[in-house]
């Protein structure tokens, strides 16, 4: 009778265990879940905030009147513009590091 409890005793102590572990293992599918959603989500307000950022930079296009060299622009002499910050007359100093930041 000994061996009898002894053998329900471990029955019941793996049943225990197996449920745990199946609890256990809901909760971390649960957790794998939600992070998932969440990383989905940040995703597509990720890729939103690229696309927005991408449209704002498009600042020379076809119909554009400025032409460009890497970062100096030449505009449509037809055209009048307004620039808050200033604008460089004539040619580039290529000696003068600081344009704009003197005004």
């Amino acid at each position: 009778m000994k061996n009898e409890i002894t053998a329900s005793a471990l029955t019941t102590a793996v049943c225990a265990l197996a449920v745990l572990s199946f609890n256990q293992q809901k909760q971390i599918n649960g957790i794998k879940d939600e992070t998932i959603l969440l990383l989905k989500k940040e995703l597509v307000d990720i890729r939103s905030l690229v696309s927005e950022a991408k449209r704002g930079r498009r600042l020379v296009t076809e119909d554009s009147p400025f032409t460009c060299d890497g970062s100096w622009c030449t505009a449509d002499p037809d055209k009048y513009y307004l620039f808050p910050k200033g604008i460089v007359i004539g040619q580039k100093n290529e000696a003068c590091l600081s344009y704009g930041d003197a005004i």
